[in-house]
């Protein structure tokens, strides 16, 4: 998978193929999720913060978590996001 390049929803499953190698680490894999394109490649680190900072709530993140599940990331509560409650101990 290149990073920044538009994907379809089979990166997702890609995505969790890779995280399956990395029990136990902070996984560097991730989608951010958006109805625009971004242009430089960015660290989990720095996009994090860029979608906490968002002035769109649109945009999120999607990053694999060492048990094989997924972490959401938004800077506001997202209808799929049912009963999520803020995390900070995961974060780079």
């Amino acid at each position: 998978m290149t990073p920044h390049a538009g994907v379809d929803e089979t990166a997702i499953s890609e995505m969790l193929g890779a995280t399956e190698k990395l029990w136990g680490a902070l996984l560097p894999y991730f989608l951010w999720v958006s109805n625009s394109p971004k242009k430089n490649a960015l660290t989990l680190k720095e996009s994090v913060g860029l979608v906490e900072a968002a002035s769109e709530s649109h945009e999120f993140l999607l990053v694999g978590y060492e048990d094989g599940g997924i972490i959401s990331v938004s800077n506001t509560k997202l209808p799929f996001q049912g009963e999520a409650q803020a995390a900070e101990w995961w974060k780079p």
